[in-house]
């Protein structure tokens, strides 16, 4: 009774086979919302397979099964059950049945491509007081490298005020969110326009901009 296989309980002899049994009991209980074996009432086993037997399986409406998935596992179930285990499938063959349905069911629906990765920005600052969005344009050089309050204070306090990128004179400067076109700052070499050995002299203006970055 139950999961139990006949022929095993008649012979004693376990084969895979009395495991597809067990497992087409299960496909009834999922078809019938009935339970194969209940204490209280012995022969609720004894009904289902009866029945099962005369290719009439009560579907329990709950299961929500349509026509196609009931035809399917009630014929599964009932070739799982069969009492010749000669004609019982194997488990692989439920299984394949079982898997091709689901395809089936499924539609063949090719999922869209993840979206790439945003590539990592940087964070600008200002390259002098580095506290600051650089939302400057420097005039001619076109360098956006400082805040508004450190272009301001280089164009008023500085006598030839330069860029702080390319050593430029900066004749005026725009506010604005630009792109970055800071780079990095130039090293000044040896045998410029200023003379000197192999670090440069600093003008009075490259050094007025080195004392702002140093105030901050």
């Amino acid at each position: 009774s139950g999961y139990i296989d006949p022929y095993y309980f008649d012979s004693g002899e376990f084969t895979t086979a009395s495991d597809v049994f067990s497992f087409g009991v299960v496909l009834l209980e999922l078809l019938t919302g009935l339970q194969a074996f209940d204490s209280s009432q012995r022969a609720l086993d004894r009904k289902l397979f009866k029945r099962a037997r005369r290719t009439v399986v009560p579907v329990d409406p709950r299961a929500g099964f349509d026509e196609a998935r009931e035809t399917l596992l009630r014929d599964l179930a009932m070739e799982c059950t069969a009492e010749d285990i000669e004609e019982r499938p194997g488990l692989e063959d439920c299984i394949a049945r079982l898997l091709g349905e689901v395809r089936e069911a499924e539609p063949d629906v090719v999922p869209p491509p993840a979206p790439a990765p945003a590539p990592a920005q940087r964070v600008r600052e200002c390259v002098v007081c580095m506290d600051a969005p650089p939302r400057t344009r420097f005039s001619p050089c076109m360098h956006s490298a400082c805040c508004e309050g450190c272009a301001g204070e280089l164009m008023r306090r500085a006598s030839s005020p330069r860029c702080p990128i390319c050593r430029e004179r900066i004749r005026s400067f725009e506010v604005g969110d630009f792109i970055d076109t800071s780079g990095t700052p130039m090293e000044r070499g040896g045998g410029g326009g200023d003379g000197g050995g192999g670090e440069g002299v600093r003008s009075p203006d490259e050094r007025y901009v080195d004392q702002l970055a140093s105030r901050h």
